[in-house]
C-alpha cells in the first residue's frame, strides 16, 4: 500500500482471492497467513532421534511450502529424541524453541528461526514495520487500517485516499506518408 517510492508491505501471506465489488469501488482481497498454514498443519506421524531441531523445522517448511535461507534459520547444538503426533507444526516448533530460547516468526515471506546461542547468531532482525509521516506531508494520513477481530478471523481494512485513473476511449491518430 501506499504511493510510488513509499510503498509498505501491510500483509504477508498466500493470495487466496480477490474479489471487486464495481458498484461501491470496494476490492475484498483474501491472504492466508504462512503462520495459519502451520497452526492447521499436523506434524508427521516420524520419531526423531537424535535430530538437530533445525533439521526437524526445515523438513516441515519444505513439506508445506514455506521459504526459508540459510541464513534466516540458526543452527543449533541441540539435538532431540520426540515424536510430535498430535500437535500443530507451529506449536510443535514453538516447543523445540523454548530451550535454546529462539524466536520464530515469518518476514517478507521468509521464515526464520533465531536463537543467541547459535554459533552463527548476528543479531536480532525487527520483524515490525513502523507506518510512519513526515509533518507537513501531503502524504500525511492517506490511508489508514482498522481491524475487526472475531473468534475465527482477524481482518483488516485498509483506506488509501487516491483519485485512481479512469480509462479514456481511445482516439486513433492515423500517420504515414
Amino acid at each position: 500500500a501506499g504511493i510510488d517510492g513509499e510503498l509498505l508491505d501491510i500483509f504477508d501471506g498466500r493470495l487466496k482471492s480477490i474479489k471487486p465489488t464495481f458498484n461501491n469501488r470496494k476490492t475484498s482481497i483474501t491472504i492466508d497467513d504462512d503462520i495459519l498454514l502451520l497452526q492447521k498443519t499436523d506434524c508427521p506421524d516420524k520419531f526423531y532421534y537424535n535430530t538437530q531441531i533445525e533439521d526437524i523445522m526445515k523438513e516441515w517448511l519444505d513439506g508445506v511450502g514455506i521459504n526459508y535461507t540459510t541464513n534466516s534459520i540458526n543452527t543449533t547444538n541441540l539435538s532431540i529424541n520426540y515424536n510430535f503426533v498430535g500437535k500443530k507444526m507451529w506449536d510443535a516448533m514453538l516447543y523445540m524453541t523454548e530451550p535454546v530460547w529462539g524466536k520464530i516468526y515469518i518476514d517478507n515471506d521468509i521464515f526464520y528461526f533465531k536463537t543467541k546461542l547459535s554459533p552463527d547468531y548476528q543479531g536480532d532482525v525487527d520483524p515490525v514495520f513502523s507506518f510512519s509521516t513526515t509533518n507537513g506531508s501531503p502524504y500525511d494520513n492517506t490511508w489508514k487500517i482498522s481491524e475487526e477481530l472475531s473468534a475465527t478471523e482477524i481482518f483488516n481494512r485498509v483506506e488509501i485516499k487516491s483519485n485512481p485513473y479512469i480509462p479514456q476511449n481511445k482516439q486513433i491518430i492515423w500517420t504515414g506518408s
